[in-house]
């Protein structure tokens, strides 16, 4: 008598986002050097960052905390809201399409700060098929913040998170046909 294997189990979670539909792209690596600090508009789409190396600080419009990020750390912006990253919550920031002029030599790495201590960040935007009318979508916070685990106790649930997010950098930052 032959056994059926079950291969794989159901994953609600993976059904949602397969329904969601996301398609996104990297729009910059950047190497950002003590003091820094970037302003990014409000856009139709989500904003993620990864902080590769280093550490930053984020402020959402029209918020007056600011939270602060390490090195591993993945953040969303679901809902596109316009934010600043910075090397403190004290530092002017400048305008993301100001570096973006002033880096297009460059291609897709944005270099921008002071000589200070170094901060290396992945950044990109995504958008969900109809994700404007997905009350899925809705309920977001206007901020998702995973931390990277470390020291935390939180390093098995996150074991998947510094692998991907190191093979997401290391792609950004070393663009190959395909």
């Amino acid at each position: 008598m032959a056994t059926l294997i079950e291969l794989e189990k159901p994953d609600v979670l993976t059904d949602v986002l397969n329904a969601l539909r996301p398609a996104g792209r990297v729009f910059c690596c950047s190497e950002l050097s003590t003091p820094w600090a970037v302003s990014m508009p409000a856009s139709a789409s989500a904003y993620f960052h990864v902080i590769e190396r280093g550490g930053a600080w984020l402020r959402l419009e029209g918020e007056k905390q600011a939270t602060p990020l390490a090195s591993g750390d993945l953040l969303i912006v679901p809902h596109g809201n316009g934010h600043v990253l910075g090397d403190s919550p004290k530092t002017k920031p400048v305008p993301l399409h100001r570096l973006i002029e002033d880096n297009a030599d460059s291609r897709r790495l944005m270099r921008h700060g002071g000589g200070g201590a170094q901060t290396l960040m992945t950044c990109g935007s995504f958008q969900f098929e109809s994700g404007d009318h997905n009350p899925i979508i809705a309920i977001l916070p206007p901020l998702v913040h995973i931390h990277s685990g470390r020291g935390g106790g939180r390093e098995q649930m996150l074991d998947w998170l510094e692998p991907t997010l190191k093979i997401l950098a290391y792609e950004s930052r070393n663009p190959r046909p395909g």
